[in-house]
C-alpha cells in the first residue's frame, strides 16, 4: 500500500512540477508575461494555471460519465423493479427511457447506450442477478468518480 501510495505522490509531483514549468515558460516566451518575477514566483502563477485547467477540463469529462451513470443507474433500477414485479407500468418506462437514453441530443456514454439498448430489447430474458451485479458496476464507477486522483492526467493513465 506504502509503495502505491508512494508512486502516485511521485507521479503526481512529477505532473505538477512538468506542467507548471511548462506553462510558465510559455507565459515568459510567448507572451511576454512573467518575466519581471523570480523563479518560484512564476511556477507557483504557471502550477495555479494549470490546475485551474486540469479541473475544468478533467471535471468537465467526468460529470458528462457521471451523468451517463447516474441515468443508466436509474435504468437498471427500473429494469429490476420490473423483473421482480412483471408489472407493465415498468414495462412502458424502461421503454421510454430506453428511446430518450439512445436519442442522439442526450449526452450518453457509447457503451453504456448500447448496453441500455441491449437490456431493453431483451427485457424478458435479462436475469435479475446481472442487473443487480450491473447495478453494483455503476455504482462503483459513479463513486469513482469522485476521487481527487482523477483531476490528474498522469494518474488517470497510470492508474
Amino acid at each position: 500500500m506504502f509503495a502505491k501510495f508512494s508512486k502516485q505522490i511521485v507521479i503526481y509531483s512529477i505532473e505538477i512540477f512538468l506542467m507548471s514549468s511548462c506553462v510558465a515558460w510559455i507565459l515568459i516566451n510567448y507572451f511576454n508575461i512573467l518575466q519581471s518575477l523570480d523563479c518560484l514566483e512564476q511556477l507557483l502563477i504557471g502550477y495555479t494555471i494549470y490546475q485551474m485547467l486540469v479541473y475544468v477540463i478533467l471535471s468537465t469529462i467526468d460529470d458528462v460519465h457521471r451523468d451517463s451513470a447516474v441515468a443508466y443507474l436509474s435504468f437498471l433500477k427500473y429494469v429490476e423493479l420490473n423483473s421482480n414485479y412483471k408489472n407493465r407500468i415498468f414495462y412502458d418506462k424502461i421503454k421510454k427511457i430506453a428511446n430518450e437514453m439512445t436519442n442522439k441530443s442526450v449526452f450518453l456514454d457509447k457503451k453504456i447506450a448500447n448496453e441500455m439498448e441491449f437490456i431493453a430489447e431483451n427485457l424478458e430474458s435479462i436475469d435479475v442477478l446481472e442487473i443487480k451485479k450491473r447495478i453494483i458496476d455503476i455504482e462503483c464507477m459513479i463513486m469513482s468518480l469522485d476521487q481527487k486522483w482523477r483531476l490528474s492526467f498522469l494518474l488517470r493513465l497510470f492508474k
